[in-house]
């Protein structure tokens, strides 16, 4: 939601109850508010348990010699971590494609297959985020392509002949991702019809580059592999496992590849 979109209000909801829009507040209040305080004791936390492990960690030396040596990153992630949270960045699947329809029009999910938890979350996710921020955009019901490129390419094109006011897609994995930019390029609709797709294969990528794809949603396989190794190491030797771990994702665009490179997928090591 953009700020011009914070706008103090009182409508009506689905069953007829009142719902209030919280009115716009400047971005010192927002940052002061904003639910970071536990990333702060974490931090707090690490801090206090390095310094436990090795005195010297907040000696002065180290602490210029830290800054000297990640002085950059460090100015990024400050910088980024304001904007995001002054400006009430949102960098979810349903905000991206948002704002590449300019939040309005016709989107549709294509996804795998019905039952596989994954990407039924990321379906639901994406309809609860339209539903709730976008009332401009009409999501159409979710097609499955069954995992095969040359089905999503076709339901693609169906969809695209029969509405075509379609300008959006969130396809939920690799397979429909590509089958997807498959019928954009036979449908003769690069541009006109934006996509996000899943994963960053290296087709997926060279979709972004022809225009065909404009965001990617990628994940970590490497991380999720090793840290995958880590819980059964835990549970043959008897310690604890955790039951859930999460993963950072990210948003690959063509104009933010050269920092997001890392997150690529490969297809050979």
């Amino acid at each position: 939601m953009t700020a011009p979109q914070r706008q103090a209000a009182t409508a009506s909801g689905p069953d007829g109850t009142p719902t209030v829009v919280v009115p716009e507040t400047g971005p010192w209040v927002r940052l002061a508010t904003a639910n970071v305080l536990w990333i702060f004791l974490i931090l707090v936390a690490l801090i206090v348990a390095f310094t436990a492990i090795q005195p010297n960690f907040v000696k002065p030396f180290n602490i210029r010699s830290i800054f000297a040596d990640q002085s950059y990153l460090i100015v990024l992630a400050i910088g980024e971590t304001f904007v995001i949270i002054t400006a009430g960045i949102d960098l979810s699947v349903g905000a991206v494609l948002a704002k590449l329809t300019g939040g309005k029009g016709t989107v549709m999910v294509v996804n795998v297959n019905p039952g596989i938890s994954t990407t039924d979350a990321r379906d639901q996710g994406f309809k609860q985020e339209m539903s709730a921020k976008y009332p401009d955009v009409k999501v159409l019901p979710t097609q499955f392509g069954n995992d095969d490129q040359a089905k999503a390419a076709q339901i693609l094109t169906a969809t695209y002949a029969a509405h075509p006011d379609l300008n959006g897609i969130f396809a939920a994995n690799t397979i429909s991702a590509e089958g997807v930019g498959t019928g954009i390029k036979n449908a003769n609709a690069s541009g006109k019809i934006k996509t996000v797709g899943f994963d960053a294969e290296p087709q997926s990528i060279q979709d972004l580059n022809n225009d065909v794809v404009q965001a990617l949603i990628a994940q970590q396989p490497g991380k999720i592999g090793s840290d995958g190794i880590d819980q059964a190491v835990n549970a043959l030797e008897g310690k604890s496992v955790q039951a859930t771990i999460g993963t950072d994702l990210v948003a690959i665009t063509k104009d933010n590849q050269g920092s997001t490179s890392q997150y690529f997928y490969k297809s050979s090591c």
